[in-house]
């Protein structure tokens, strides 16, 4: 019975060894922020490259307008805008929406009055970490974190940052 207990005992301390070791090369192996390489534009669209082969489309906005039933009344525009992260395979691992209203007179001025932001994960391995959308004056700014982590161990960060402004006219970049 003595014995049976001193094996367990060195089983146990060699799985302990083991899931140290495991935690150490993840801890070594663990990258923080991604750098850009370098961002494409097209037609639209843009895209950022990370030094891990992953990279991140921004989408062209949508837009619906609505406009006002007399020529100096306010119009109003909503637009939407996606950043979908992908990983260094090609394989879409978290979508982030930024959803905004904007006001605007015709040639007069234009101002954002709400925007929100959601995001979907594709990749269980990731998650939604922090994220907020804002109204500046006539631009909404959605910022969020996601990471991704392996047994418990963030081992990729990736923040993202969508923009959207209104001119005067209800055009949108």
């Amino acid at each position: 019975m003595i014995k049976g207990t001193k094996r367990k005992g060195h089983f146990m301390k060699k799985t302990i060894l083991l899931v140290g070791m495991i935690l150490c090369v993840l801890f070594s192996s663990v990258s923080g922020v991604f750098a850009v390489e370098n961002s494409v534009e097209d037609g639209g669209d843009y895209v950022i490259y990370h030094e891990d082969g992953g990279y991140t489309i921004v989408s062209d906005i949508e837009k619906t307008v609505t406009p006002s039933l007399a020529k100096s009344m306010t119009s109003t525009v909503f637009a939407k805008r996606d950043a979908t992260h992908y990983d260094a395979n090609g394989n879409a691992v978290w979508v982030y929406t930024l959803r905004a209203y904007f006001d605007y007179v015709e040639g007069v001025s234009a101002e954002c009055t709400d925007a929100m932001d959601s995001y979907d994960i594709e990749d269980s391995s990731w998650e939604f970490s922090e994220g907020e959308a804002v109204c500046s004056g006539n631009q909404a700014v959605a910022s969020a974190v996601f990471k991704e982590k392996v047994l418990f161990v963030t081992t990729k960060t990736v923040p993202v940052t969508i923009t959207i402004t209104c001119d005067e006219y209800g055009n949108l970049s």
